[in-house]
């Protein structure tokens, strides 16, 4: 149950924190100005940025760092990010999106935590078929020494290629 609650919980600010990164990605065209008032404005909007980041104690980056305790697949991937909390629990999310296909990324993380020593669970085919989800949505949850980990593996019906979300947690003692 709390590893459950801590997976939602990071799994909402992984979300809310893409979803701000999205926006201030998005904002809608502005009216032409000079170069100078351009790039101080983009500084003024990163700062702001920064700022609502480190208030929320996030740290978002493109690339998933060589220490992650779950290996990253790295077949076709076409891109990666990552989030972290930088106060309180540890708390990771790690996004690939490859060109292959779900089923054949989900077998090589099952493959590499169970190699690694990660004890895992996967969703029953027959839950996948009453959601409408069997062979395009795989999910695993597996932990290991005070450490949980989620697996999503999800078919991009754009790209016909495979979005994966890795949720990482550290336990704190009594949990």
């Amino acid at each position: 149950m709390h590893l459950a609650v801590k997976l939602s919980t990071l799994a909402f600010l992984a979300l809310a924190a893409a979803f701000n990164h999205a926006a201030l990605a998005q904002q809608p065209p502005q009216p032409q100005s000079d170069p100078a008032t351009r790039e101080k404005n983009l500084q003024e909007a990163r700062a702001k940025y920064n700022s609502v980041l480190t208030t929320a104690h996030i740290n978002i980056a493109e690339k998933i760092p060589i220490n992650f305790p779950v290996p990253s697949y790295n077949s076709n991937v076409t891109s990666t990010s990552f989030i972290n909390s930088t106060k309180g629990s540890p708390t990771a999310t790690a996004g690939v999106v490859t060109k292959d296909s779900p089923e054949m990324v989900f077998k090589w993380y099952q493959d590499k935590l169970r190699n690694d020593g990660w004890s895992s669970r996967t969703a029953a085919p027959k839950l996948m078929d009453k959601i409408g989800k069997a062979g395009t949505l795989f999910m695993l949850e597996a932990q290991k020494e005070k450490q949980g980990v989620k697996v999503t593996c999800m078919l991009d019906p754009r790209t016909s290629g495979t979005n994966v979300s890795v949720i990482w947690v550290k336990y704190r003692l009594g949990n």
